[in-house]
C-alpha cells in the first residue's frame, strides 16, 4: 500500500537493511506538510509517513545514495551530548523463531 524508505547495508543478494521508522526533519517542512496534508508534529512519525513525507514511491525503488551526485544522501551531523541511544528488540516478529525475536535490532535515539 505504502512505499518505506530503507537503506541497503550490504552487496546485491544478501539481505541486510535499515528501515527508518522515524525522523525528525530539519529543513523542508512545508513541502512535507503539502505532500502530507498534515501538520508538522506527526509529519515522519511512522515509515509510511517519511516516504510520503520525502515524495518516494516505486521510482526510488534500487537508487544509488552512494553516488556523489545522488539526489538523497545521507550526511554526518554531530550529535548533542545529552544524546542517549536506546537499543530494544525489533518490534511485529515475535513469531520469529530464537535467536532472531530478541536481538536488539531497534535502534533509538532520545535526546
Amino acid at each position: 500500500m505504502y512505499w518505506m524508505l530503507n537503506f541497503v547495508t550490504e552487496a546485491k543478494g544478501f539481505p541486510a537493511a535499515i528501515l527508518i521508522r522515524s525522523l525528525v526533519p530539519q529543513t523542508g517542512i512545508n513541502i512535507m506538510q503539502e505532500r502530507r496534508k498534515k501538520s508538522a508534529p506527526i509529519l515522519t512519525d511512522g515509515p509510511a509517513k517519511i516516504a510520503q513525507a520525502f515524495g518516494i514511491d516505486n521510482s526510488w525503488n534500487g537508487y544509488n545514495i552512494c553516488v556523489p551526485d545522488s539526489k538523497l544522501f545521507l550526511e554526518d551531523d554531530p550529535l548533542p551530548k545529552n544524546m542517549k541511544t536506546i537499543y530494544k528488540p525489533r518490534k511485529g516478529i515475535h513469531n520469529t523463531p530464537e535467536p532472531w525475536c530478541w536481538l536488539q535490532w531497534n535502534l533509538s535515539i532520545k535526546i
